[in-house]
């Protein structure tokens, strides 16, 4: 079979058949005589694309239907069992690998506090004990695309350049790891282009939302169903970038970031903020703040308040100038939002009206660990999928 195509077919290139494989994933299950009309190709064209797909084994006949008339009618569909992705999502403090097929059902997953943890060696170690792992799980299977998403500043290779609260991935450039051990393709993300996919998952295709992310710090992406909106760069430039509002000034001469500035939105909204203001009491991490928010201790009820109230109004010049419809807030702070959202709506109130607030439909994540490791799954799958859209996706600055 391999020399019958491969004397018509790259077969070291899926390009050419790629467009197949992406009619699969946008409308399931089909017959090549479906295929083809939606393609546009002759039955032989399209014979060739399937049995170059089947060959590599993404694809696979699902349904054998009989007519009254003629040749069953054989069904395909996307190997969902045998085709994996590997994700790596680093969410403050939490390192999460992730081995999901393309079924979108978790074969393997480990979460570990990384807060003691100081040296970069030490989390290139986790990757290849899990990427190992993995190889072993998926048998006869392949692992399609590896996805590293994680906070903090990237260069064009996706090198993480500054992470000022999670600076053990100081440096790290997993992608190379990863490509150059274990012969696996793999694309570097900010952590809240994960959050932005698995939060919008489930809104209309032509909703716009503003996604916040509250751990530490403050993290913002805005966009437009499966478009995430950026900052345009020079023609030359290999990567667009997504606004860091976290690290725009909104206080002169205000309290100082970790970014090395002062007045940063974050150095007066982040989790590591509060958890300074409470001095120890309540918050030795930040799972601690949040529980303290959620058992309705004062002080830190008061504090998160305040912080909510904070954001609510600096973030509503943004909102307005990416017209956003909905705000949606997740994170490791999710939970505490849920006891604040008012005062957050309240911050909102500075420019607009009671009416204008409802409509954006202010909601917290009810699940954030789940969504950011759905949304790392569909981006690496659209990565794989959709490599000319997706692997141009915006970056965060490698400076601020």
């Amino acid at each position: 079979m391999a020399r019958y195509i491969s004397d018509r077919l790259n077969l070291d290139d899926l390009a050419s058949s790629r467009p197949a494989l992406q009619l699969f994933d946008r409308h399931g299950a089909m017959s090549q005589s479906e295929a083809a009309k939606r393609l546009s190709l002759s039955a032989g064209a399209c014979n060739l694309h399937f049995q170059r797909l089947e060959h590599e084994g993404l694809i696979r006949q699902v349904e054998l239907i009989r007519e009254k008339r003629g040749r069953p009618r054989q069904v395909w569909n996307i190997a969902g069992s045998t085709n994996y992705c590997v994700l790596f999502v680093f969410d403050v403090p939490y390192f999460q690998a992730s081995l999901i097929n393309f079924h979108g059902e978790v074969v393997a997953n480990r979460r570990e506090d990384l807060s003691a943890t100081q040296k970069p060696e030490a989390v290139q170690r986790k990757v290849e004990a899990f990427l190992q792992e993995a190889q072993q799980l998926v048998g006869r299977g392949k692992i399609r695309q590896v996805l590293v998403a994680a906070p903090g500043l990237m260069d064009d290779a996706g090198t993480i350049v500054s992470a000022v609260n999670f600076p053990v991935l100081n440096g790290l450039d997993l992608g190379a790891l990863v490509r150059d051990q274990f012969s696996l393709p793999c694309f570097t993300t900010p952590l809240g282009l994960a959050y932005y996919y698995g939060e919008t998952e489930n809104l209309p295709t032509t909703a716009s939302a503003m996604v916040i992310h509250w751990d530490l710090g403050v993290g913002v992406v805005f966009g437009r169903g499966r478009d995430v909106y950026s900052l345009e760069l020079p023609s030359h430039a290999s990567h667009r970038l997504i606004w860091e509002i976290g690290h725009v000034r909104v206080v002169k001469d205000g309290r100082p970031c970790h970014c090395g500035r002062r007045g940063c939105l974050e150095a007066h909204t982040g989790g590591w903020v509060l958890m300074e203001a409470l001095n120890g009491r309540h918050a030795e991490r930040l799972s601690d703040l949040v529980r303290a928010v959620e058992q309705d201790e004062a002080e830190a009820v008061r504090l998160t308040r305040e912080a909510a109230g904070l954001l609510g109004q600096h973030l509503s010049w943004p909102l307005q100038l990416m017209n956003s419809e909905r705000i949606l807030v997740t994170g490791p702070m999710a939970p505490a939002f849920k006891k604040v959202r008012d005062s957050f709506e309240k911050g909102l109130g500075k420019l607009f009206t009671a009416p204008e607030i409802a409509g954006f439909g202010v909601e917290a994540s009810p699940d954030p660990a789940g969504r950011l490791q759905r949304g790392a799954y569909l981006l690496a799958r659209r990565v794989y999928m959709y490599p000319d859209d997706y692997r141009t996706l915006p970056r965060t600055a490698a400076k601020v």
